[in-house]
């Protein structure tokens, strides 16, 4: 804190002791460095907690920060946006910018499958995707391969796949083949056995 102390000390050589009085000067910030924050639609953007300040006598600090409320509204679709930002003892304002990218693939719907004992089941080619901004749309998916033997009898097994770095998850049920008649079977391609 800004104030005067005094120190008292001692010197080799003089008996009696010397006093100085030492002024202290608060340093408040000159300026703030840019703060850019990117982040996908659909997803708040992560303000620092802490920006760097040009001090007024020279060099920087890192210095809370606090945040102007702001509106989902502003992030939900491509495009930027800007939040203002108080710090103690700073009298300029200042402002982070959010640049907000286009939406991301957040979770993978699983699939439900269906086919008979002995027949590999087809997996689905696409799957549908559910993005950041709350959107959705089909995106390819690599399936993982299958173990045979999880479909020579009647059962159900997972296999797991990949939309980009996130999992897919394929629900397989397999029917023992008594009657063809007797088993309807889901399949994407639209003929089973093939």
């Amino acid at each position: 804190d800004e104030g005067s102390v005094a120190v008292l000390g001692a010197r080799s050589g003089i008996s009696r002791p010397v006093m100085a009085t030492v002024r202290v000067l608060e340093d408040d910030p000159a300026s703030i460095q840019a703060v850019t924050v990117n982040t996908p639609a659909g997803v708040a953007p992560a303000l620092p907690a802490e920006v760097t300040a040009e001090m007024a006598a020279g060099g920087t600090a890192v210095l809370p920060v606090a945040w102007a409320a702001f509106d989902a509204s502003n992030y939900a679709q491509e495009g930027s946006f800007t939040v203002k930002g108080e710090i103690d003892n700073f009298a300029g304002e200042f402002f982070a910018t959010v640049v907000v990218g286009p939406a991301v693939v957040s979770s993978v719907l699983p699939v439900e499958v269906t086919g008979l004992a002995g027949y590999a089941p087809v997996l689905h080619a696409q799957v549908e995707c559910i993005f950041t901004d709350g959107s959705t749309e089909t995106s390819a998916v690599v399936w993982e391969a299958m173990d045979p033997a999880d479909y020579q009898s009647a059962g159900s097994f997972t296999v797991k796949g990949a939309v980009d770095a996130l999992e897919a998850t394929a629900n397989v049920t397999v029917y023992a083949v008594e009657s063809i008649e007797t088993v309807i079977v889901a399949n994407p391609q639209g003929k089973y056995p093939a």
